[in-house]
């Protein structure tokens, strides 16, 4: 279900993972691309305060909820408890079930290399398409994205950066499934620990 937590954005709330994977096969059948965001306290500030971006975080066809603030504005005004989801984690298994390849960018180099081999080698029929770390030109990603042609990319450059080159990337491959996951790279390298 979604839910406007906040003037003109929604945020969806799930009650089980399953619903993510029908969310996706939703936009899917429309023919589009999309991008995640995560909401959050951050994103929220920062949308009050940059119409740009607010528009950005209000045309995302996939906005999660990020932390407790989204979870208790949607059971504040709704009644609804959504559950905590691992959105990238979610994606990689519906990539590998749908056979859709699958690109990371973000973070930094050692982090980058560790977190694609570690999806690789927990996903062995999962398709991989290129990983970049998060450093490199904006031209690099596009050139990746236009010879590789990813269905999905595991997007990790931080907010807002993430989600304006989000909008970017839906014009360079219209398909495209964007899932902005912050700091998720470093995860899931096992360099870092997921926030409790």
């Amino acid at each position: 279900m979604k839910f406007q937590v906040y003037k003109d954005i929604n945020c969806f709330g799930f009650k089980k993972d399953e619903e993510v994977f029908e969310v996706i096969d939703l936009l899917r059948v429309e023919s589009c691309g999309f991008y995640s965001v995560a909401i959050n306290a951050e994103k929220l500030i920062s949308a009050n305060n940059d119409k740009k971006f607010k528009k950005i975080v209000a045309e995302s066809k996939l906005p999660v909820p990020d932390g407790i603030v989204a979870k208790f504005l949607i059971w504040k005004k709704f009644g609804f408890l959504s559950k905590r989801i691992n959105l990238p984690f979610l994606v990689i298994t519906y990539a590998k079930k749908n056979r859709l390849s699958l690109a990371v960018i973000g973070a930094d180099e050692e982090s980058n290399k560790k977190a694609f081999e570690h999806i690789k080698s927990q996903h062995t029929n999962l398709e991989t398409s290129f990983r970049l770390n998060g450093y490199v030109k904006e031209q690099i990603i596009k050139e990746h994205i236009l010879l590789y042609k990813p269905d999905c990319i595991l997007l990790g450059l931080g907010s807002p950066k993430q989600e304006i080159l989000s909008k970017k990337l839906i014009n360079w491959r219209p398909n495209l499934i964007i899932i902005n996951c912050g700091g998720a790279i470093d995860i899931l390298s096992g360099l870092k620990k997921r926030a409790p």
